[in-house]
């Protein structure tokens, strides 16, 4: 007796994870922005805004990657993820701290020469990452809707 595998079909799942990595994206390079317009915004040292959406992109990521991955069994798609997650998280949840110098930075209330190399990698990790995220996603849309070469595998 064969047993049939049910495949969850989400379709638009891809195009929700793209805008949510897109929402992160314009977020970070658009933090300094903000932080020159609005300077009081840096004494608060929130982070609950960019923690929640990171989080929150995170998962509808990784459930859609596995949905797509049950579907068209190409692991390109979760590689490129992956690496998004992982820089997305470790600036997400590095120290509150991490970001700090080159938003005072930016703001004017230190010197360039302050801003060590490991700032601006914590500061340009979590945009790289949503990029990675967006180029896995737009992969996997790819795969999912059989443009590709080979033909879906169930």
């Amino acid at each position: 007796m064969s047993r049939r595998r049910h495949q969850i079909d989400f379709t638009g799942g891809d195009d929700v994870a793209i805008v949510m990595s897109l929402c992160c994206l314009v977020l970070c390079l658009m933090w300094p922005l903000v932080l020159v317009a609005v300077p009081i915004v840096m004494t608060s040292g929130d982070r609950t805004l960019h923690q929640f959406l990171g989080t929150f992109s995170t998962f509808v990521s990784i459930f859609v990657l596995i949905i797509g991955h049950d579907h068209h069994r190409q692991y390109a798609p979760a590689l490129l993820g992956s690496a998004g997650i992982v820089l997305m998280m470790s600036s997400l949840f590095c120290s509150a701290d991490c970001c700090t110098a080159i938003n005072a930075w930016i703001t004017g209330s230190i010197g360039l020469h302050e801003v060590t190399f490991a700032n601006w990698l914590a500061f340009s990790s979590s945009p790289c990452g949503a990029m990675l995220l967006m180029s896995a996603h737009l992969t996997n849309r790819r795969l999912m809707s059989g443009s590709h070469r080979g033909r879906r595998r169930k």
